[in-house]
């Protein structure tokens, strides 16, 4: 079975992150995904984008 990888959507593009998890189906106990292991500057970055666009009103 494949797993499908996700990816950080950071100020309108997708990023490279250094690490993922496994996300464990829990019916069956097996990794259904690849998740994004978000860094401090990671978060920082995302929270920086969405105070700017909160404050644009173009959203």
């Amino acid at each position: 079975m494949s797993t499908t990888q996700f990816r950080n959507y950071i100020d309108g593009s997708f990023v490279e992150v250094a690490a993922t998890f496994d996300s464990i189906d829990p019916s069956t106990g097996a990794p259904w995904a690849k998740m994004p292991a978000a860094s401090s500057d990671d978060v920082d970055r995302a929270v920086e984008a969405a105070h700017r666009a909160l404050g644009s009103g173009t959203w």
